[in-house]
């Protein structure tokens, strides 16, 4: 009868101790973005218990490029990165509202994970933890830096450049004006270098840049249409 009630006590105890009070729903563990965007991914976790609980979070993402970044937003409030968020209150049943994700991507393609753990604050020991991983594609093919009709743009080569990079181009006779913009990691403009109608290929030089890590931009009109990393390695 003891050795029964010692197990009763156990098997009650073990049980309100480890038991989870909240569920993650409808999460899109895994997302495709096109590179250089923002996508926003919702979430929800709803408090399955009987009892009212405190909900934290804290995040760790995977290094991957400086030009990419993650936010988790609660209550229009985002954080760049959260290593103990306020506690959000949960009514028996309730759901969280406008928690989520923002990521914007890189100009590589590459996959990027940023992982939530979210925990019960009166029961640090009830946690979930997710991945939440992000793949960063181009919207052309290897080799294209942008195709449109009319108009249609290489990748910068060699890359990583030492002395100077080629774009090859072709561009249709129109009143369409495009140059090439380059800039360093802070955004500042480096150099504009215009695509001649009457030529295929302009050249970026290299002997006026330090080395490290620069983006090259194709703009149309006056307005950015795609960005690229490129490296200067002398």
């Amino acid at each position: 009868m003891k050795l029964f009630l010692l197990f009763f006590l156990f098997f009650t105890f073990s049980t309100s101790t480890f038991s989870q009070s909240f569920v993650l729903l409808n999460a899109e563990l895994e997302k495709s973005v096109a590179a250089g965007t923002e996508t926003k991914t919702s979430l929800q976790i709803k408090n399955i218990s009987k009892k009212p609980i405190r909900l934290a979070i804290k995040s760790f993402s995977s290094e991957g490029n400086i030009d990419a970044s993650f936010q988790v937003c609660i209550h229009g409030k985002c954080w760049d990165y959260i290593t103990d968020m306020a506690a959000i209150e949960l009514a028996p049943g309730q759901l969280t509202e406008e928690l989520s994700i923002k990521f914007r991507a890189g100009y590589e393609n590459n996959s990027q994970d940023l992982t939530l753990n979210f925990y019960n604050v009166d029961n640090p020991g009830e946690t979930l933890l997710h991945t939440f991983r992000f793949s960063v594609k181009d919207h052309f093919s290897n080799g294209t830096f942008f195709s449109k009709e009319g108009l249609k743009v290489s990748n910068a080569y060699p890359n990583p450049v030492s002395s100077f990079a080629t774009i090859d181009y072709n561009m249709t006779p129109t009143n369409t004006s495009a140059s090439v913009v380059i800039h360093d990691l802070l955004g500042n403009k480096m150099m504009e270098i215009p695509l001649e109608k009457s030529e295929i290929s302009l050249k970026v030089p290299a002997d006026a840049l330090e080395n490290g890590i620069y983006f090259y931009s194709l703009h149309i009109n006056g307005n950015r249409v795609a960005t690229k990393k490129m490296v200067v390695k002398k």
